[in-house]
């Protein structure tokens, strides 16, 4: 009946209001009314008790009761209520229900409205509202979040154009009206994006004259008071801009009042230092773009190093410059900045090698500790002949041989090797130290040891005339059985050789050399009857000498098969003393080769036959690995592979070795028991087994073997730093030395083949022969595994670690192939 009603009082239809009621929880009563405001009191109740009852409405009812004579008491309206109820014309709810004027409205401060009628309607509304009540505004400018935004539309929340020319709700508590004095325009919104008018009277001239009244303000009257003019969107927001700046004034958009004194002073230089340095900022970025840094800019510089060496995870450099915060990005700023040269490696710091040198008092320790050792009581053994054989250029020498003729065809064999365990004690500073770094880092530039340099001076066989030692003693029989251990601290006196040394004596057979290879073969036999597997892939010698790069490809001599065969006879030999005099002890292990691929180098069974229970004793595995290995047929029989592909592919095959406290297998060695003692000047692992040593010869307390398991395992991780640390070092230097030579032109043969994506050109990994180093490169003609390949050098992208080689093929020969 309503739109009757409303025709027959004779009113317009815009004059109404539309109320859709959505309910809430409850979803009652999904009517859709159109409600006439004016003068329509008894409609608009029944439409008001149609509301769930959430929330009290006792004022309003009181109103409605005394004028109309509606028993509403104890009405009640939800949010919902409101939320349709705002949709009635302020005009008309005013004109027919002044007593529940501030149901109506939702909270917010204002007075104006979109047209002259309504902000008519508001005035009048205003005038008849409590003190508190808080009416909304219609294209008002207010402050939302700090940003000026125009009010288009109210209901349960403003709606509001942004300066991005989108609407979007926001709560009236977040909002606070600037100006209201008359419609904004989204055009004049726009105008606030840009310059605002500067004041005609100083802020600080105002803030001065406001302090001396010691009251409060509007934004329209601090406006006025700034700018000397009738208020408008552009003063208004510029004055309230100056309040949000909380440097001279502070308050709402209603109640603005003067800082302190003493407060604008403390800020106004805090804001003249911020000035100062976001000009210097910004005159440091252009230096920076412009490549021409000055000597106080190294400073600033210092986070995008600690980027580049993987210490940082941010850079408030790198993010002022807009280049992305990662050690690539960095590493080539420094490298356009001249900071950094090429020389510079990165490598070590990333991966984490400690590369801080000892301090003092560490030092000092390892001075008292080793006048300690000279006080203990050792075997002489100078009168034997030793020699300590290594790269020429080793700043550490810590394995020395003696080989003699001993009863019928055995051998008598001496392994010595530094005696450290003497000077660094388990739990010391001076193991501490070691313990950090887990192992020496050998670096194209230079060496970072893992013990103070005094102690490779002291301890290092051959550095002086004497040296202390722990030797290894053992009978070698014709099979190839070591037997009759023994280990004593010694004093011996070293001849120290180089591997091209050692090999001219071995091939001329003169008295202990012959021995010594003797002794070479018959172990080497006996663990190739066990079914090692050993191979040499070629490798290069990197090193950086007066800002030059130099790579030499390392020779490889009889000697250093001869030197490798002592050291592992010595892992044995130790093996076996500490299971006879029940020492905890770690071996080293290494599981069965995987198989990869049905390529004739993998054996049909590995090592132990399947199916058989693994052995518990030393020496029985020994057997077992010697009887397995007897029953295969040759065709079967693990072999070294022949060729740069075969090898290539065959290191895949290799198991990780890991640190057992029981003795097992090691596959590559081919050996039952096996344990690394010839290095504790150079791996930690190997320097816990000396002072396990140690502590037996002297009658100490050993550590237990979770113990000695614990603090190998402590250091793996670093141990494994280190050997990363090397490797992409010495690729790193190859790399510069590539980009000093642009023209690189050479050969190299084919490792393997692979293929991006069906249809492209297939990718072949050449290991070049001159620098030992592997390249990808794009197949121009067909290619096979183990075929010779010339490349040539297309660029080098030093960062990136990488090489950009191109297939140098013959234009003529390949047109004619």
């Amino acid at each position: 009946r309503m739109p009757r009603m409303v025709k027959m009082r004779g009113l317009k239809q815009d004059k109404c209001g539309l109320l859709a009621h959505g309910g809430d929880d409850q979803r009652r009563n999904r009517t859709s009314l159109r409600v006439l405001a004016a003068g329509f009191a008894p409609c608009l109740l029944f439409l008001l008790s149609l509301f769930p009852t959430s929330s009290a409405f006792t004022q309003s009812s009181l109103g409605l009761e005394a004028k109309y004579g509606v028993g509403v008491r104890g009405l009640q309206a939800s949010a919902t209520a409101r939320k349709h109820a705002s949709c009635l014309s302020p005009c008309a709810a005013t004109k027919a229900l002044p007593g529940v004027t501030r149901f109506f409205l939702p909270p917010f401060r204002s007075t104006a409205f979109g047209s002259p009628a309504t902000r008519k309607c508001s005035a009048a509304l205003l005038a008849q509202a409590d003190d508190d009540a808080e009416v909304s505004p219609l294209e008002a400018l207010v402050d939302f979040k700090g940003a000026p935004c125009v009010v288009q539309a109210v209901t349960d929340k403003a709606e509001i154009l942004q300066l991005n020319r989108k609407t979007r709700k926001a709560k009236f508590k977040d909002l606070q009206v600037v100006f209201a004095d008359r419609p904004v325009r989204s055009w004049e919104l726009q105008e606030l994006d840009g310059t605002l008018p500067e004041p005609i009277v100083s802020p600080e001239k105002v803030h001065a004259e406001l302090l001396i009244t010691g009251g409060t303000c509007t934004v329209g009257e601090l406006s006025s008071k700034l700018f000397q003019t009738t208020t408008t969107h552009l003063t208004a927001w510029a004055a309230w801009k100056l309040v949000t700046e909380d440097l001279y004034f502070t308050g709402t958009t209603q109640t603005i009042a003067a800082h302190p004194a003493d407060r604008v002073a403390k800020d106004l230089e805090k804001a003249r230092a911020k000035k100062s340095q976001e000009k210097d900022q910004t005159n440091f970025v252009k230096r920076v773009k412009d490549r021409k840094l000055k000597a106080s800019d190294m400073d600033r510089v210092n986070d995008v190093e600690e980027m580049a060496l993987n210490r940082a995870q941010t850079s408030p450099t790198l993010k002022l410059l807009g280049i992305e915060q990662t050690p690539q990005a960095a590493h080539t700023l420094l490298l356009e900045l001249g900071v950094w040269d090429s020389l510079t490696n990165p490598w070590p710091a990333r991966f984490g090698v400690v590369m801080e040198s000892f301090p003092k008092s560490l030092v000092a320790e390892a001075i008292s500790q080793i006048a300690a050792a000279k006080k203990l009581k050792r075997t002489d053994f100078t009168t034997m002949e030793a020699f300590a054989i290594d790269d020429a250029d080793i700043p550490d020498p810590d394995d020395a041989i003696s080989v003699s003729q001993g009863e019928g065809d055995s051998l008598q064999v001496w392994v010595h090797v530094a005696d450290v365990g003497s000077v660094v004690r388990p739990d010391s500073e001076l193991d501490l130290a070691a313990r950090r770094r887990g192992a020496s880092c050998y670096l194209p530039n230079g060496t970072l040891p893992m013990l103070p340099e005094r102690i490779q001076e002291s301890l290092g066989l051959g550095l002086a005339n004497t040296s202390p030692a722990l030797s290894i003693g053992f009978v070698l029989e014709d099979d190839g059985h070591i037997d009759n251990v023994q280990i004593v601290r010694s004093t011996i006196k070293v001849t120290r050789k180089s591997y091209a040394e050692a090999a001219v004596l071995m091939e001329k057979g003169d008295g202990p050399w012959s021995l010594m290879e003797e002794a070479s073969f018959r172990f080497r036999d006996r663990r190739l009857e066990n079914g090692a597997v050993g191979f040499q892939m070629p490798q290069s010698v990197v090193s950086v000498r007066d800002g030059k790069v130099d790579i030499k490809l390392q020779e490889h001599f009889d000697s250093n098969d001869m030197v490798m065969e002592m050291m592992l006879m010595a892992g044995e030999a130790v093996s076996q003393y500490a299971l006879d005099k029940e020492i905890p002890f770690l071996f080293s292990t290494q599981g069965p080769l995987k198989d990869l691929s049905p390529a004739k180098y993998v054996p049909k069974k590995q090592l132990l036959k399947g199916g058989r229970a693994p052995a518990e004793n030393p020496f029985e595995i020994a057997n077992q690995l010697k009887e397995a290995n007897k029953e295969k047929k040759d065709k079967d029989r693990i072999g070294p592979p022949e060729t740069l592909a075969e090898m290539f592919e065959f290191r895949k095959r290799f198991e990780r070795s890991q640190q057992k406290t029981k003795p097992d297998t090691h596959t590559g060695l081919g050996m039952s028991m096996y344990c690394q003692i010839s290095s504790p000047l150079r791996r930690y692992s190997d320097l816990v087994l000396h002072q396990q040593l140690h502590a037996a010869l002297n009658g100490e307390p050993l550590l237990s073997e979770e113990e000695l398991l614990q603090r190998v395992t402590d250091t793996e991780e670093q141990v494994g730093a280190t050997k990363k640390a090397e490797r992409f070092s010495s690729q790193y230097y190859t790399l510069n030395w590539l980009k000093a030579n642009p023209d690189y032109t050479g050969g190299g043969t084919c490792c393997a083949l692979w293929q991006p994506r069906p249809g492209t050109p297939k990718i072949a990994t050449v290991l070049l022969k001159d620098l030992a180093f592997f390249a990808n490169v794009r197949c121009k003609q067909d290619v096979k595994t183990d075929e010779e390949m010339s490349v040539a050098l297309s660029g080098v992208r030093l960062v990136e670690m990488k090489a950009d080689m191109r297939h140098n093929v013959n234009i003529e020969m390949l047109y004619g192939t």
